[in-house]
């Protein structure tokens, strides 16, 4: 299964700030792929770089295959953000497929694109009504 491609913005090589060497074998640089929404929050996914490489067994805490971050004030080009922890959605979450992973980009779809669209659309409303009532002489 491949990941979600909507609202990627960036997608790297990353080899989490170290050179790893086990056993005279070069492990090759993972892939950090960078989401943004219309409203400026996004994700980054960062691949883990030893799952299953080398047949290796690893603690629970680092078997995984994606590691996913809530952003926000995420720029353009995805080059610029910071954590966000302040969003429904848990900051830093880990997934053992691309399947759990899609789920999670699905949920921070919804959140930040979908529910925010319908938040827009109920405020404009009330806030026309507002409008009105306060602006014009609507006599029954």
């Amino acid at each position: 299964m491949a990941l979600i491609d909507d609202y990627l913005v960036s997608e790297e090589q990353h080899s989490t700030g170290m050179e790893m060497v086990t056993a005279g074998i070069r492990l090759e640089p993972g892939v950090q792929r960078i989401y943004r929404f219309p409203n400026g929050m996004g994700l980054s996914l960062v691949s883990n770089l030893t799952r299953g490489m080398l047949g290796l067994t690893l603690p629970d805490f680092m078997d995984y295959q994606w590691e996913i971050a809530v952003l926000e004030n995420v720029s353009e080009d995805g080059k610029r953000s910071k954590l966000c922890y302040s969003s429904s959605l848990d900051d830093v979450q880990k997934f053992q497929d691309d399947e759990g992973a899609n789920e999670f980009i699905k949920k921070a779809i919804k959140l930040f694109v979908v529910d925010k669209q319908e938040s827009m659309k109920n405020n404009i409303g009330e806030d026309m009504a507002r409008w009105v009532d306060t602006n014009l002489d609507v006599k029954n």
